[in-house]
């Protein structure tokens, strides 16, 4: 592909990128909320995500076989 037109679409790609994340954003300034489902929910999926989803990650891991830098990496991602 000529270098002008992966250009092109590369500024189209960024473009489009740029209009989303600032049609999220507004979305998100314009709710009356900034923790629509209450505290306790919240802190319930919070636990949830960051303490519940890295040990069933750590466990089917381990149990798979995965060792050292490898298992890091799977439980952090």
């Amino acid at each position: 592909m000529p270098a002008i037109i992966a250009k092109s679409i590369s500024i189209l790609s960024d473009a489009g990128l740029g209009m989303a994340m600032f049609s999220l954003g507004l979305f998100m300034a314009l709710q009356p909320k900034i923790i629509a489902c209450g505290n306790s929910v919240a802190a319930f999926a919070m636990a949830v995500r960051f303490l519940t989803g890295p040990a069933v990650m750590a466990a089917a891991s381990i149990a798979v076989g995965l060792k050292g830098v490898l298992l890091h990496v799977a439980i952090v991602q």
